[in-house]
């Protein structure tokens, strides 16, 4: 079955990939020559490296039993993310 197409999808598709110009444009703003293009390979050699050791982490931390626990602990006291609404504003 396809993917849903939907406006709001197209949306997040465009707010997920919308730093990739920005960010590979960061390197060549404030760095020339081979330093511009070291740090673009680095910045490459490290996503890759990601993107091997990543399914590994995953896969070890998913085995581990503590994280089960873990992630339930984290979950039912709402230690994923603290909302603090004491700025709001008073209108």
């Amino acid at each position: 079955m396809l993917p849903s197409l939907s406006p709001c999808s197209a949306w997040r598709r465009a707010g997920i990939n919308g730093f990739l110009p920005v960010f590979w444009s960061l390197p060549t703003s404030f760095l020339t020559g081979s330093a511009a293009a070291a740090t673009i390979g680095m910045i490459n050699s490290i996503g890759n490296l990601g993107g091997f050791l990543g399914p590994y982490a995953v896969g070890y931390v998913t085995e581990q039993q503590v994280f089960a626990a873990a992630l339930g602990f984290a979950v039912s006291t709402g230690a994923h993310g603290r909302r603090d609404y004491s700025y709001a504003s008073p209108v």
